[in-house]
């Protein structure tokens, strides 16, 4: 089914800021950050529009909000932070594959060694995910 436009009127309402933490905020290690705030805008649909079940009625105020990162250098970080966690999931993953695929014959103590090790790792792998989802 083709993708049927429909010009919406915006007109030039509408508006926009920037909230931030009051608060002083630390990290775990009590030092000050600077935190991201949240953009909030809205804008004012004065002819409205309708698509499948959804209708916005002439005259409506739509409101948005979205995650906001204005400092450069924290936001440089977080990425090397972001990048970091992910190669060292991707270590863990293949350390872990190498460990499951050369189980070859082991004695019972090999073994419950081995499985003392998947808990570390899994542990981590966890540990890992949380903080890349965070970062996400």
């Amino acid at each position: 089914r083709p993708f049927l436009a429909q010009e919406v009127d915006f007109g030039e309402t509408g508006g926009w800021y920037i909230q931030r933490p009051e608060e002083t905020v630390e990290d775990s290690e009590g030092n000050p950050v600077d935190p991201g705030g949240t953009l909030r805008f809205w804008l004012d649909c004065s002819g409205g529009a309708v698509r499948n079940d959804v209708e916005i009625f002439p005259g409506s105020r739509l409101l948005f909000s979205a995650g906001v990162w204005d400092n450069p250098t924290g936001a440089e970080r977080l990425d090397g932070d972001y990048r970091t966690v992910l190669a060292e999931l991707e270590t863990a993953a293949n350390a872990a594959r190498g460990q499951r695929e050369g189980s070859a014959k082991k004695s019972i103590w090999e073994e419950l060694r081995s499985l003392q090790r998947g808990a570390k790792d899994a542990e981590m792998i966890d540990r890992l995910n949380r903080r890349k989802d965070a970062l996400e």
